[in-house]
């Protein structure tokens, strides 16, 4: 199977991924999410904010997954793209806040 760009897959495609397309697939966006967490953990680490999380949070916060973090990629980039053309829909805010502890 040839893979194509997210966009042009079909629910089909998809579906018949094997683990290692899978994961090719996804590389990118994992590298992607893991450098734009590297960048926001040099930011917040040692802040006053930092510093009024638990030990609890702050642990998971820098233990993310590459699954988690070619997430963060994703909605950074929907956010992004939303921004752009004039608003975040509703979904964006609501993913945005997964795991947030005042949910």
């Amino acid at each position: 199977m040839n893979l194509q760009p997210f966009d042009d897959l079909t629910p089909t495609d998809v579906q018949n991924l094997d683990e290692l397309q899978a994961s090719q697939l996804l590389q990118s966006t994992v590298e992607s999410g893991t450098t734009l967490y590297n960048n926001l953990i040099d930011q917040i680490v040692g802040t006053q904010e930092w510093n009024t999380l638990t030990y609890e949070e702050q642990t998971y916060i820098l233990n993310f997954t590459p699954q988690q973090k070619a997430m963060l990629a994703i909605l950074y980039e929907a956010a992004n793209n939303s921004a752009a053309t004039g608003g975040t829909p509703k979904w964006v805010h609501c993913a945005l806040c997964i795991g947030c502890t005042w949910l």
